[in-house]
Formats: C-alpha cells, structure tokens, sequence
C-alpha cells in the first residue's frame, strides 16, 4: 500500500470512493448528495493537499488537509496559546468499505499528521459525532480532546494533536 498526493485525475475515483464509503458507514441513501452535485462538493472543501491510498492502481483510501475552520480558532488558540495562523487542519478521511480494519485509515492519519507538521502547523481536527473508536484513536497518535459540543446537527468533538 502506498499514500501519495492526490492528481486531477484522481478526482473521479475520489467522489466513487467517497459514496461508497458514506453509503456503507453513515447514509443509507446513495443519492443523498445527487451524483451530479457530489464531485462539486467534495472539491469545494479548502483543501491544502489532498491524499491517495492506494493498492495497485485502485484508490482504497481518501484524506486530506485543509485550512483551519475559523469558527473554531479561538477554541484552538485557547488549548495551544499559539497564533491564530498556526493551525491546519485533519479534513476528512474515508476508506474502501471492502477494505475496513486493514489500518488504510490509520496510514492516512500518520501521513497528514507528518504533513501538518512538515509545514510548521499545529495538526487540528473537527469531528462530527465521533466514534469512542476515532477519539480513542486521535488520542493513541497524540490527539487531545479539547472540546466538545452539541449542534442541530449533532455533537462536534475538537481535538489537538
């Protein structure tokens, strides 16, 4: 298995990847996000790199780092004490649900994690209803849980790496 920065022409694979993902762990509907519209979206995110797993030519794994969500700068400020330009965070992550449990997630996270690192940044994460599985996780990797929060459309965990 190998991570590399994603190409333009990885995109198709992604946006396939990602909905397959999604339909097999949170969204029972394979339209939630119409097809036309998904690609769009995914692409909209602020990405600074994004990345590939990949097992031979296949694409199994997606993540990406992004900048920080202002909305919650001051939150990380107040954990870390640092500049407000500091922070870059973990974007999301997702896996070929064929190939779950095989650590291509876990591959994924040490490979942002150097990268926030490498660029002189404080690796940051925003979780939508996190599993004890992902917290625990963030934590085994030096992640702290430095806030959590309920929201209409479900709890926020903040976490520092």
């Amino acid at each position: 298995m190998e991570v590399r920065e994603a190409t333009p022409k990885d995109r198709r694979a992604i946006v396939d990847l990602y909905k397959r993902s999604q339909v097999a762990t949170h969204i029972p509907d394979p339209n939630f996000i119409p097809p036309e519209e998904l690609s769009n979206y995914l692409y909209a995110r602020n990405a600074i790199i994004r990345y590939v797993a990949t097992e031979g030519n296949e694409i199994v794994g997606h993540g990406l780092i992004e900048h920080a969500n202002p909305e919650h700068i001051s939150e990380w400020r107040l954990a870390t004490q640092a500049q407000e330009n500091s922070f870059i965070e973990l974007g999301g992550a997702f896996v070929d649900p064929a190939r779950m449990g095989r650590g291509i997630w876990s591959l994924l996270l040490e490979r942002r994690l150097h990268a926030v690192r490498q660029l002189g940044a404080i690796p940051v994460s925003v979780t939508w209803s996190a599993s004890e599985h992902v917290k625990n996780h963030f934590v085994k990797v030096g992640g702290r849980e430095i806030a959590q929060k309920e929201t209409g459309a479900g709890s926020v965990s903040l976490f520092v790496f």
